[in-house]
């Protein structure tokens, strides 16, 4: 795709596009002459893997160039200038985006349980009887759900540091991001228990939704990279989200296009709809 250099520096920037080669003027006149010619290529290289792929593959491409165009000398060098001040490698990007993963696990299967039992042991009913307002207890019973996911998070979250030695760049974004995630997915897992009525068919639904989810989601590299079609099939996925806000809380990288606060404003949104359904199906039990 060409475009001018300071959009393609732009979009560069902003994570649309993976890389830039600039091929600088009077390029055909210099190597008509035999002088070598410097090729600028510039590669986001937030994923390590894709950075050393075109590291590896740009010699082969040069060389190629030089063999279909009869050089008796390869004409063509290589100057290359990172986007980002540091490369992340494969295991500290996976491990931050597995905490995405099991967010919307752990957080997912302990809502889907505290608003379903109320139909298996025939309770649903019994919460008009309260003197406090359906908000009330619902918001403390994902309050509690909430809270044991949180503290197994954080259990894995010190696994991440002392065992793999990847620490966060802000401990306390990690954290209060982390959080977010937790609560996010609490509260759509309250509306998938609410919505199935039951714990048998809600937690293997969640472990069955988990792994699509979480492969199209960024978490293995940014979707960007997969082409356009999946990129697009990633934003129907909570974990895109997740996965662009943890990885900028933990590593400080943009793994989406869009802004950080776009992905933890879609995210919260996502959480009232999911809070307004499942209040609406506690009102609808109780009335039967």
């Amino acid at each position: 795709k060409y475009m001018k250099e300071s959009d393609a520096q732009a979009a560069l920037r902003s994570g649309r596009l993976v890389g830039i080669i600039t091929i600088p003027a009077g390029f055909s006149a210099a190597i008509e002459r035999g002088i070598t010619v410097p090729i600028d290529v510039r590669i986001d290289n937030v994923n390590l893997d894709l950075t050393n792929d075109v590291q590896r593959a740009l010699p082969a491409a040069i060389v190629g160039f030089g063999h279909r165009n009869n050089f008796p000398g390869v004409r063509v060098v290589m100057a290359e200038h990172s986007v980002n001040p540091h490369d992340t490698g494969y295991i500290p990007y996976l491990v931050v985006s597995a905490l995405a993963l099991d967010a919307l696990v752990i957080a997912g299967i302990l809502g889907a349980m505290a608003t379903a039992r109320e139909w298996e042991r025939r309770t649903v009913t019994m919460l008009r009887l309260s003197p406090a307002p359906t908000t009330a207890i619902l918001a403390g019973k994902l309050c509690v759900s909430a809270a044991v996911a949180a503290v197994a998070l954080g259990i894995t979250l010190l696994a991440i540091i002392f065992g793999y030695g990847v620490v966060p760049v802000d401990i306390a974004t990690t954290l209060l991001a982390l959080a977010a995630c937790v609560a996010i997915f609490t509260c759509l897992g309250a509306w998938l228990g609410a919505t199935l009525k039951r714990t048998l068919a809600a937690v293997p639904l969640m472990f069955g939704l988990a792994m699509p989810l979480y492969i199209d989601s960024g978490a293995l590299e940014p979707t960007r990279f997969d082409g356009e079609k999946i990129w697009l099939i990633a934003h129907l996925s909570p974990v895109y989200y997740a996965v662009g806000v943890l990885e900028w809380a933990f590593h400080g990288l943009r793994v989406t296009p869009e802004p950080v606060y776009v992905d933890l404003l879609v995210l919260v949104g996502t959480a009232m709809v999911a809070a307004t359904l499942t209040l609406g199906s506690l009102s609808r039990g109780q009335r039967r």
